[in-house]
């Protein structure tokens, strides 16, 4: 999620072997390991190949940035932001288009928990690109940002052409895909690895991760959930260990990512709904899905609906699982789906 979410997942899978001179950190052996940076974070990926993929992954990593991060003025979603319409061909790479699919099924699904046309109020709370704390609240200044909220005032039309025109119904929107651009690059990272017939790797970016076969003592890779209060120390602070199998995994929490106005403690999670920051007791949201896109939205969307909500809506979607760490007067206290309990190992 986000350039500024916490990073809850540290994978434990630690690939013993040899590691090389070289400047791309890649490790010398059957597996090999590549670290980098994109999107404000670090990205690792482990899989079973000798050839080093970095120039590739890097480019990729470019191109999704390219069309989806708003902190570049000079990429597609910021043009949209700051104009009123886009035109993409069929010919041009769709990682725009794919985002905003993905962010109308997961908005539809939450309830519209998840929006990404909330960039309005992330810039009015201060927690975009210049962070700056909001010293008082308007609310009529929100009841006006409110106006500008919503996927509807996004249109879609198909071109002739092959290509897709986006406009806005309201000039004042504006597009947000952190909550999913991340777990995106973590999907298309790991078809990437698909597309080259490596069938055993694990790909992360700021946390989101998506893993697939086994690690290099063969067995499948293992994923630490940490309990947020205890980041000092995350090695030795897991609240769970999980085994995903062949599916991704993405965390949502906003404890590192807040401020305080007059004595209230203001997170970077917003109710696209209420225009204020969630008032939510989760403290993170843990959630498995097939795509990291899907895993990485809808862990958003739970962090701004309460424990309660969350959870029975976690039930009532076959293709997610979820572990939650929330606070109960005081207690922190954990609950998870029952596919969830059948991936934790520890």
């Amino acid at each position: 999620m986000k350039n500024y979410i916490a990073l809850f997942l540290i994978s434990i899978a630690f690939v013993a072997c040899r590691q090389s001179n070289s400047e791309s950190n890649t490790i010398e052996t059957a597996y090999s390991q590549i670290i980098g940076e994109t999107m404000g974070t670090y990205y690792r990926v482990v899989y079973n190949s000798a050839e080093n993929y970095q120039i590739s992954i890097d480019s990729l990593l470019i191109d999704i940035n390219q069309q989806v991060n708003t902190y570049d003025p000079k990429s597609l979603i910021s043009q949209f932001n700051q104009g009123t319409e886009l035109v993409i061909e069929a010919n041009e790479p769709q990682h725009f288009s794919q985002n905003l699919e993905m962010a109308h099924q997961i908005h539809e699904k939450t309830d519209g928990f998840f929006d990404p046309t909330v960039m309005p109020l992330v810039y009015y709370w201060g927690f975009g690109k210049n962070k700056k704390a909001v010293e008082e609240v308007d609310s009529k200044k929100i009841e006006t940002l409110l106006s500008y909220i919503g996927l509807d005032k996004i249109e879609t039309s198909p071109l002739k052409s092959g290509g897709v025109f986006y406009e806005k119904s309201n000039p004042s929107a504006q597009l947000d895909f952190s909550a999913i651009a991340k777990g995106y690059a973590v999907d298309m990272v790991g078809q990437l690895f698909m597309d080259h017939d490596i069938s055993n790797y694990l790909v992360e970016i700021g946390g989101e991760t998506v893993t697939k076969g086994v690690n290099s003592t063969g067995n499948s890779w293992t994923i630490g959930i940490i309990e947020p209060t205890k980041q000092a120390n995350p090695q030795q602070n897991h609240n769970a260990l999980v085994q995903i199998g062949d599916k991704a995994m993405a965390t949502s929490g906003d404890y590192l990512n807040f401020y305080e106005v007059n004595g209230k403690r203001y997170g970077h999670t917003l109710n696209p709904k209420t225009g204020y920051s969630a008032m939510s007791n989760i403290l993170s949201a843990s959630v498995v899905a097939d795509k990291c896109m899907m895993a990485d939205g809808f862990a958003t969307g739970f962090m701004a609906m309460g424990i309660e909500k969350a959870f029975e809506m976690a039930n009532s979607i076959p293709e997610l699982e979820a572990f939650f760490i929330y606070d109960d007067n005081g207690e922190t206290k954990v609950k998870y789906t029952e596919g969830m309990k059948a991936l934790i190992v520890e």
